[in-house]
């Protein structure tokens, strides 16, 4: 028996609201990328500004800190957290319930070897 892997279906639409949606995403963060690079910006954070941003207490972003999750740096006598590894963190903390959801609604494609080439393939849960 082959090693498979969990599929997920999803209609042809909403598929491609999702590309379209992701496309414009990763544009719009190129072009901030570009126009902090060329206008010399740092777009930082407090540590206020991260806890309300996160939902996260001031202890729990200073353990995220020390797990080496995000960076700071002293700027004029504060301490400022840069949003590169504010978002790496944010999107870090949500991939884990993003990826439970997935899979409860993934499910097994299996394909009798005689019905490969003749039929629809069946669906297992």
């Amino acid at each position: 028996m082959e090693n498979q892997s969990k599929v997920i279906m999803i209609e042809r639409n909403k598929f491609a609201s999702l590309v379209k949606a992701h496309r414009k995403c990763l544009q719009m963060l190129s072009i901030l990328a570009y126009a902090c690079a060329t206008k010399e910006v740092r777009l930082t954070f407090t540590l206020k500004e991260i806890c309300e941003l996160l939902q996260m207490s001031r202890e729990e972003v200073e353990r995220q800190r020390q797990k080496g999750y995000i960076r700071f740096v002293y700027r004029n006598g504060m301490t400022v957290y840069e949003i590169t590894d504010v978002l790496r963190l944010k999107n870090m903390l949500e991939m884990g319930s993003v990826y439970r959801k997935i899979d409860e609604k993934a499910f097994i494609l299996e394909v009798a070897e005689k019905e490969k080439k003749e039929t629809e393939p069946s669906i297992r849960q």
